[in-house]
């Protein structure tokens, strides 16, 4: 018979007193995977929390990070719709279904301030087709995220629980205070038009931070409108359609973010707001890649010169832009260097060996047409291979130029 060598079974005491064995590297979480451990919210959601540190919007984004933690609070009952659509629209703003949760919140701050009764605010909320216990749970919410926030020094108390502003505030508008701010700047001669721009540029701002700060969760709920339908591109080659309810439906921008894609009878985008592509790059860089096409020299850069395009998860963010190509493919850009600059002569170089060969050049070249013998200069090829063979890696005019002595022919 085989002998069949019987472990036994460790203790319970034992197994206690063993420590676990650390898991592998490439399992452990990073600072920001703990940091975003102890938010008792979704991982996309903690993940806009902490970049609102970043882009110096916490108060803003704890409302709305709170608010698409629950379900929505406007209810839109079957038989009233139409109501509710038209008591929603004060809240709404044109850019940004996100800007909705400030206004609603807003709004609704400003009727607790009055210190109305239980009942009362009851009644707002059903005036405004709003849920009186989702408000409570939002509340509820936004006050334990804010003070996790405040425990891992991501805020201050007074940050946390400042009022964010309303949508009025975060657009250009002919509110009162900007009235009162260009009377200011009137009397100090300065021009009216200017100051409304001024004006613009700070609200925008403030719009950029937030959705910035937003997009760093969101980053793979973004689309492109199709140039060719209604729907949009996004990520990995998804197609979607802006959910009707949302204040975007009908302009349908260009660019858009989403806070979730829903299917039903077909993909839709919901809560969207209007985003710049190049924010994608800047916000996630470690997602994004870049694609080189058309290298070639450029005489008037003294460069080789490429096409890059970026893309997310296959869709195409940045189409083209022009990019030095020298430090993404030396080799590649040397050889197009040496054949463009050198060998075709294209280049402003101010160095000895490069007029003497060109003077040479010159002067063979006339040679052949007075004798009529074409066998007299070197081929393209031949003069490629002189200056691989002696050039060092230089594939730029300045590398060139610095590099070489100008006496040394």
């Amino acid at each position: 018979m085989l002998g069949i060598n019987v472990q036994p079974t460790p203790s319970v005491k034992t197994m206690q007193n063993t420590p676990s064995p650390p898991p592998p590297p490439r399992y452990r979480l990073t600072k920001l995977g703990e940091q975003m451990a102890r938010l008792p919210i979704d991982p996309k959601i903690a993940r806009i929390l902490l970049a609102a540190k970043k882009h110096d919007c916490m108060a803003e984004i704890l409302v709305i990070a709170s608010a698409l933690s629950i379900q929505d609070p406007r209810e839109r009952p079957l038989e009233a719709r139409d109501a509710a659509t038209k008591a929603h629209e004060r809240f709404t703003d044109k850019q940004s279904d996100f800007l909705a949760y400030l206004n609603i919140w807003d709004s609704f701050q400003r009727e607790r301030d009055k210190s109305l009764s239980n009942k009362q605010l009851v009644q707002w909320c059903r005036q405004y087709f709003l849920s009186h216990l989702r408000m409570r749970e939002w509340r509820e919410l936004h006050h334990q995220l804010a003070q996790t926030a405040i425990e891992m020094g991501l805020t201050t108390k007074e940050a946390a629980f400042r009022r964010p502003p309303t949508q009025e505030q975060l657009r250009p508008s002919e509110s009162k205070g900007d009235q009162d701010l260009a009377a200011k700047l009137k009397q100090k001669q300065l021009d009216k038009k200017q100051h409304r721009a001024q004006i613009r540029a700070a609200k925008e701002a403030g719009y950029e931070q937030i959705h910035r700060a937003l997009l760093t969760g969101l980053i793979a709920n973004v689309g492109m409108k199709s140039p060719d339908g209604n729907d949009y591109t996004g990520a990995r080659g998804s197609r979607f359609h802006l959910f009707p309810a949302s204040a975007l439906f009908k302009a349908k921008p260009k660019w858009v973010m989403a806070a979730e894609l829903v299917e039903t009878t077909r993909l839709y985008a919901r809560d969207v707001a209007v985003i710049q592509p190049e924010w994608i790059e800047q916000e996630a860089p470690h997602l994004v890649r870049y694609h080189y096409f058309e290298p070639h020299w450029e005489q008037k850069r003294g460069e080789v010169i490429a096409s890059e395009r970026v893309t997310l998860y296959g869709l195409t963010v940045l189409p083209r832009r022009p990019v030095s190509y020298g430090k993404i493919a030396p080799e590649e850009a040397r050889e197009i260097f040496i054949r463009g600059a050198l060998v075709a002569q294209e280049s402003n170089l101010q160095t000895a060996f490069f007029a003497h060969n060109k003077k040479l050049i010159k002067e063979i070249t006339e040679l052949e047409h007075k004798s009529r013998k074409q066998d007299v200069l070197v081929d393209d090829e031949a003069l490629f291979a002189f200056y691989n063979e002696r050039l060092p890696d230089f594939y730029t005019a300045d590398a060139v130029s610095d590099g070489l002595h100008p006496a040394n022919p």
